[in-house]
């Protein structure tokens, strides 16, 4: 125990060395095409994933000391820039699941239970239930980011990986988090709102591994505070072509799940 103590103590250390106190635009350039390509790659070739969320909704009209939670999981592929996943709720009595595919700006949904037939809405409405699983969109948001942090060596599953930070810019946390503002409404919200796009690549060849995002924010109007945390777990797999369902209804956002 105490040699494997050592030698990741000197993974550690080398994985610091040369890294400066001073990130330059150029530095964070750098890192950021490196994720870029990471993402781009993996959307490209396929992959597989393992999706958990956690939404927690304080404040508004929930009662001071209590909370309102919702908890998902997404289990499937994801490929030339479209998502494919059964989509399960996990809190709640009924704890419904959905098939649903990601692709050409629209969500797509059908309940595996009940017998209705495929709906559709704006994708970018539903952004916050999935973000781990949108590397389209999280490559975009890596490559306009406020900033990226040089990677840190992390223990990734049985073995390592790098570990690199991206804070979004402000039009990418807003569409990350859904919300469209402006004036005074806007500013409230970004006072206090914060994001967060951890991406955790292969030691050898950049490899996607993992996807974390962390949002937060407060509805100006309402004064609910939203705090979510997507993770997906990537690995290789043979992807097929992910279709778009046919003759799928039209719906609002809100009715998107019945």
């Amino acid at each position: 125990m105490k040699q494997l103590t050592a030698c990741l103590a000197v993974l550690v250390l080398v994985a610091a060395c040369g890294v400066s106190s001073k990130r330059t635009q150029a530095d964070m350039d750098r890192d950021g095409q490196t994720i870029a390509a990471a993402l781009e790659a993996a959307d490209a070739g396929g992959m597989a994933f393992h999706m958990t969320e956690n939404w927690v909704v304080t404040g508004g009209q929930i009662p001071k000391g209590k909370q309102s939670s919702i908890g998902l999981t997404g289990d499937g592929g994801i490929k030339a820039g479209r998502v494919k996943m059964t989509l399960k709720f996990t809190t709640g009595s009924s704890k419904p699941s959905y098939d649903a595919v990601v692709g050409q700006g629209f969500l797509y949904v059908k309940a595996q239970k009940g017998g209705g037939g495929w709906m559709r809405t704006p994708q970018p409405a539903a952004n916050p239930l999935y973000p781990a699983a949108l590397l389209e969109l999280l490559r975009e948001d890596v490559l306009l980011a406020k900033r990226v942090d040089p990677y840190s060596l992390v223990q990734q599953g049985n073995g390592f990986a790098h570990k690199y930070v991206v804070v979004p810019a402000t039009d990418q946390l807003e569409q990350l988090d859904a919300v469209s503002l402006s004036g005074a409404d806007e500013a409230t919200f970004l006072k206090t709102a914060t994001g967060e796009i951890d991406v955790f690549v292969s030691l050898s060849g950049n490899h996607l591994q993992r996807v974390e995002v962390h949002l937060v924010g407060t509805d100006p109007t309402s004064g609910e505070k939203n705090s979510i945390t997507s993770t997906s777990d990537y690995h290789s797999a043979k992807v097929g072509e992910i279709a778009l369902p046919a003759g799928a209804q039209d719906v609002q956002p809100a009715q998107i799940f019945g």
